[in-house]
């Protein structure tokens, strides 16, 4: 998510920090989450035939409940930035 200000970019750190994920998991769910919603194939998407792995088989919950979080960890114009991209992606959804 290099389009976030530095401070944007601390507060995904200390984020990802705090809850214990590892380094980049925030850009990660992000990134996963544009795949997911993109690839013609996610309306068959089922929970107990997936890997668990982000890239290849995400759980889409788990994905939001991550951008969420970033979203509300961010600065207030780097926070609007990211609901804006979300948003973005969530209307192929």
């Amino acid at each position: 998510m290099a389009w976030l200000s530095a401070r944007g970019r601390l507060a995904v750190s200390r984020l990802e920090r705090s809850r214990g994920w590892t380094p980049g998991n925030g850009a990660t769910a992000y990134r996963s989450w544009a795949i997911f919603v993109r690839d013609p194939m996610r309306r068959l998407w089922r929970t107990e035939f997936g890997c668990g792995v982000w890239e290849c088989c995400p759980d889409p919950a788990e994905l939001r409940a991550v951008l969420a979080a970033v979203a509300a960890a961010l600065p207030p114009r780097d926070a609007r930035e990211f609901r804006h991209r979300v948003a973005r992606l969530d209307d192929k959804w």
